[in-house]
């Protein structure tokens, strides 16, 4: 068992040296880039059907007049 903690600690160098500081803080910047965009992304279709909810609401009970052109 010993035996499988230099492995361990060699995978972990070797890991470390692949990926360098730099990398994480970009990753990082993307990461928050992604989130924003998917929030925005969100909220914009949110809003959209909040607004058509309340449109086919306003149309059931008669408050908007349909246009039958």
């Amino acid at each position: 068992m010993a035996s499988d903690r230099p492995d361990k600690k060699e995978k972990k160098d070797k890991k470390d040296k692949k990926r360098s500081p730099e990398d994480g803080v970009k990753k990082d910047k993307k990461d928050k880039k992604d989130k924003k965009e998917k929030k925005a992304k969100l909220v914009a279709a949110l809003d959209e059907h909040l607004q058509a909810e309340a449109a086919a609401s306003a149309i059931a009970s008669g408050v908007m007049a349909v246009d039958d052109d």
